[in-house]
């Protein structure tokens, strides 16, 4: 009975050590999709430092740390935070390990195991958020803010007829397939920044966009303010 005792007791260390490994740091989100960008986060100490490489072979991704003995006595307090990125539907094991100034793995956090969802029909591939122009009439442009979940917020700089600033929104939409999103399209008028007031802001549904995307080209179609136009956008390069 006593060695009994002795193994249970065993294998209930041997447990408490994997778990107390293991709910050293996160993984956040903890179900990601295929547009979520997969991060590790932890308590920061002095192990963290400043050099950390990220491997990966198959769907096993090590996070490798390096002791810099950056800060001494005591770390600042604060959460580390390393991104390993985005990833293709399918199950993945993560492991963060220290390593010594050779590269030798001296301890290990534990692994943990994550499923990223497969990309649901009629949603979109990549994440569009950037600003978008064309390069031949430089002046305007449209800003695209994309979430992790899909949605759409686009908003347009550009100039009413005689002139003046105009400010567009397309605050959400849908995609009617994974490379045409479909919006309706407000024009906002309110006072200047000395004298704002929420109150005073006015939104008026003035029509629609449809945006077809595809890399890093874009096919806008404004059909707002009786006016309907058509432009081939990129990605604005700085």
């Amino acid at each position: 009975m006593k060695l009994v005792h002795l193994a249970l007791a065993a294998v209930a260390t041997v447990a408490a050590i994997v778990a107390h490994a293991q709910a050293q740091y996160t993984l956040e989100p903890a179900n990601p999709g295929p547009l979520d960008t997969v991060s590790v986060r932890k308590a920061f100490n002095n192990e963290d430092g400043t050099r950390t490489r990220v491997v990966m072979s198959g769907n096993r991704i090590t996070v490798r740390l390096q002791s810099m003995d950056a800060f001494f006595p005591e770390p600042p307090p604060g959460l580390f935070e390393q991104a390993i990125g985005r990833l293709p539907a399918g199950t993945y094991q993560v492991e963060v390990v220290y390593v010594n100034a050779t590269g030798e793995v001296t301890s290990s956090l534990g692994t943990t195991s994550f499923t990223v969802a497969p990309h649901a029909a009629g949603q979109p591939i990549d994440d569009h958020s950037d600003i978008w122009w064309n390069p031949d009439e430089s002046g305007w442009g449209m800003n695209v803010a994309q979430h992790a979940d899909g949605q759409l917020y686009a908003t347009w700089f550009l100039y009413a007829a005689d002139g003046s600033p105009a400010w567009y929104v397309m605050p959400g939409g849908r995609w009617t397939s994974a490379r045409e999103f479909d919006g309706d399209v407000y024009r906002a008028t309110g006072p200047d920044m000395a004298h704002f007031s929420a109150d005073a802001v006015t939104r008026t549904k003035v029509g629609a966009a449809r945006l077809l995307v595809g890399g890093s080209e874009m096919t806008a179609i404004f059909d707002f303010d009786d006016t309907h136009v058509t432009r081939k956008l990129v990605r604005l390069g700085f």
